[in-house]
């Protein structure tokens, strides 16, 4: 109940990722177990953001792939830094931007893991963003290939040291 109202819940999903109906399905099954009563529905990523953007959604499930360069700021500052191109739930915290403009002008290391360990803090205290799971990269080589490692935070990483012997 919310004031005085039983709770519903909106939402929304894509099926560009194998993953994101079934977990819609599944987050939908545990609202109800709790008493909140949950539709999902399965459109078109854009059309989803504008749901969610609009308030006609409560919940847009999607899924992020690989951080282009593996830096800490990437996905805070995308999906939840006030005024981001892909930020369209509404959140705002001035002292997350604040933290988040300060990283970005931070070059030593201790002091941008003190940035972005509060940013972390932040998010997890204003749930402000839920991370529901990560999916687990699988690479294949074969005999020959030199140079490549696996990347924490990459799917796609490549680079000149990585060659394949004949």
């Amino acid at each position: 109940m919310l004031d005085g109202a039983p709770l519903e819940i909106d939402i929304v999903t894509c099926a560009s990722r194998a993953a994101l109906p079934p977990t819609a399905k599944l987050t939908q099954a545990c609202l109800q177990a709790i008493g909140i009563t949950a539709s999902v529905s399965i459109g078109e990523w854009g059309a989803n953001n504008d749901a969610i953007a609009s308030g006609a959604a409560d919940i847009h499930l999607q899924a992020w792939g690989t951080a282009p360069q593996g830096d800490p700021s990437y996905f805070p500052e995308t999906i939840i830094g006030t005024g981001s191109g892909s930020h369209v739930g509404g959140y705002s915290n001035p002292e997350l931007d604040a933290l988040l403009a300060d990283g970005r002008q931070t070059f030593d290391d201790a002091a941008r893991r003190a940035i972005y360990d509060r940013v972390q803090a932040i998010i997890a205290e204003d749930v402000a963003l839920i991370a529901v799971f990560h999916a687990s990269q699988v690479s294949v080589g074969r005999t020959g290939l030199t140079g490549f490692t696996v990347h924490p935070a990459e799917t796609y990483w490549m680079n000149n040291g990585v060659a394949l012997d004949e």
